[in-house]
């Protein structure tokens, strides 16, 4: 079976600007532990969120039943913003936002799986946003970001020597 990952910058080589809040966003690369992604940390108490608009990425894709997977990183349980650490929604042309799915928004201490399935409406402006914690100074990672259809999905996840992660070039073919 060949594995699908429509993310187009699994890498992350090129990183959106902090969207709404203060705070920074920068890469993660530990190629050595084949990690990829970016860190995400608010400079106040009211933490900060990035978005990636994924229309293009996602009406690429066979099917509307789509799921978006990270892992994300926490050192602490510190509440984030919005009470989600992963957010898909879209917004109309008159800007009306409307959230298609979120992960658990239960912020939990080391690394944690963000799977949100959703499906892609037929309008509007498709994104992902990402958040971070509310303390200064403390980041969460998200890597191995991973768009795939519903269907990819259940496949990949049934596969028993999964390695967990698909990045361009490295995406094994079975």
């Amino acid at each position: 079976m060949i594995f699908h990952n429509y993310w187009p910058d699994p890498k992350a080589t090129s990183l959106p600007a902090v969207s709404a809040g203060n705070g920074t966003v920068t890469r993660v690369d530990t190629s050595r532990n084949g990690l990829y992604g970016f860190n995400l940390m608010g400079s106040d108490a009211d933490g900060c969120q990035t978005r990636f608009i994924i229309n293009e990425w996602a009406t690429a894709t066979p099917s509307t039943s789509l799921v978006m997977v990270s892992n994300v990183y926490r050192s602490s349980t510190t509440a984030i913003r919005s009470g989600y650490s992963m957010i898909v929604g879209t917004s109309a042309t008159d800007g009306k936002w409307t959230q298609l799915g979120a992960d658990g928004g239960i912020p939990k201490k080391g690394t944690t799986q963000l799977v949100v399935p959703f499906t892609l409406p037929s309008s509007g402006t498709t994104q992902v946003v990402f958040t971070s914690p509310l303390t200064v100074g403390e980041a969460a990672s998200y890597t191995n970001l991973m768009l795939m259809t519903a269907a990819d999905w259940t496949a990949w996840q049934a596969w028993t020597d999964n390695p967990g992660r698909l990045y361009g070039d490295l995406m094994p073919l079975t």
